[in-house]
């Protein structure tokens, strides 16, 4: 099964980055439960030529498995990197116990929820103050999904067990019984 996605960065957003660099990010994440290897292929190019365009493959072995803690889940796991300039490095991944990422589905449900401002305030401004990560609202506001770059950070700092658990009490202390509701029925009602 073949999937295609791009994405584009604007000339006026190369030229304004100065000091601050542009990246993009994908994220792979499986939907079903194949257990055929993971392969992708990222093309970077100016729109319109071809010329100077730079290839990187990325072939996986992970198979299929939930996203668990479970000890049979975190063994190593290996993915070939290779670029077009024939450079091609084999990389060991090593998970980390109690490390997670929410699924994109959940992210998306949440951003599309959190990322409209609205008059009470209790959107991705007031999720940033909750979260302690409101020092950075101006970069968060340039974002076209502020919250996506809220949670970003956010999972980066906190790996806890119970994080998930607390982001929902965040939520709710909020005033946001929608946003938990989306954690809720993504995690279930145990969390």
């Amino acid at each position: 099964m073949y999937y295609f996605s791009s994405q584009e960065i604007s000339f006026e957003k190369l030229w304004g980055a100065k000091n601050d660099p542009v990246s993009i990010s994908f994220t792979l994440e499986r939907t079903e439960g194949s257990s055929a290897p993971l392969a992708c292929r990222m093309v970077a190019q100016q729109k319109g030529s071809s010329t100077h365009r730079q290839v990187i493959r990325i072939n996986s072995d992970f198979p299929y498995a939930p996203v668990t803690a479970s000890p049979a889940h975190l063994a190593p796991r290996t993915s070939t990197v290779t670029s077009s300039s024939g450079f091609s490095s084999l990389v060991e991944l090593t998970p980390e116990p109690g490390v997670f990422r929410l699924p994109q589905r959940l992210r998306w449900e949440l951003c599309r929820c959190l990322d409209p401002p609205n008059a009470r305030g209790n959107d991705w401004r007031m999720l940033a103050a909750r979260l302690n990560v409101d020092r950075y609202l101006n970069y968060f506001a340039c974002k076209e999904s502020p919250t996506e770059h809220i949670l970003d950070l956010w999972e980066a700092r906190h790996r806890e067990p119970n994080a998930v658990t607390d982001l929902l009490n965040v939520l709710r202390v909020m005033g946001r019984p929608d946003a938990a509701h989306i954690l809720e029925s993504h995690a279930g009602a145990w969390i």
